[in-house]
């Protein structure tokens, strides 16, 4: 378990290749990460300051926004954490699967590939999902930004004037959208 004192409206920000990460807004000032191998240390590069926390894989090569796991293909451990509910949370995944729940800060969320499910949360919301899907169950006032180019939101959509943005296959202009096209119809 690793443990890092950030006050209870601290800075998180994890940036993982393939793994789940799921956090647990908490009372307190304390964030606790677990993970089942006990390789923390070993997985990641840590960096502890008054008020942060940060998390980001050791091994890989980045291209644009996906990370590729490099070294034997070994991949950084699932996490599960418990956060100060108001916590502001930054969490980056190429094609891990995403889910927070009682969450009251500021979040960003990004994934390539995984699925990002938010439950109980409120504050401001940013999420960019390339692929996968998105579920948000809000626990209070919420203000959402959200980009996603597959998948979709979790349901049914919006019926009228909505919109989603196809992305060219290019990791490296994941940013940029290349056309509009009509939200496709449920089936």
């Amino acid at each position: 378990v690793l443990e890092h004192e950030i006050g209870p409206g601290g800075l998180l920000a994890i940036r993982l290749h393939s793994s789940d990460i799921r956090v647990r807004g908490v009372a307190g000032s304390v964030v606790r990460i677990h993970d089942a191998t006990g390789t923390l240390e070993r997985a990641f590069r840590i960096e502890r300051a008054p008020g942060s926390l940060s998390l980001r894989a050791d091994r890989g090569v980045s291209i644009g926004f996906v990370a590729v796991p490099i070294g034997g293909g070994r991949r950084a451990p699932n996490l599960d954490i418990e956060a100060p509910s108001g916590t502001t949370i930054v969490l980056a995944t190429a094609s891990g699967d995403v889910a927070a729940d009682g969450l009251t800060g500021d979040q960003r969320y990004r994934t390539a590939s995984g699925d990002i499910d938010l439950r109980s949360v409120s504050g401001q919301l940013t999420i960019d999902a390339v692929s996968g899907d998105v579920g948000v169950v809000t626990g209070g006032g919420c203000s959402i930004a959200a980009r996603m180019s597959r998948g979709g939101p979790a349901g049914r959509p919006f019926s009228k004037g909505t919109k989603t943005t196809r992305y060219p296959l290019s990791l490296l202009r994941f940013h940029d959208p290349c056309w509009p096209i009509a939200m496709p119809s449920g089936k």
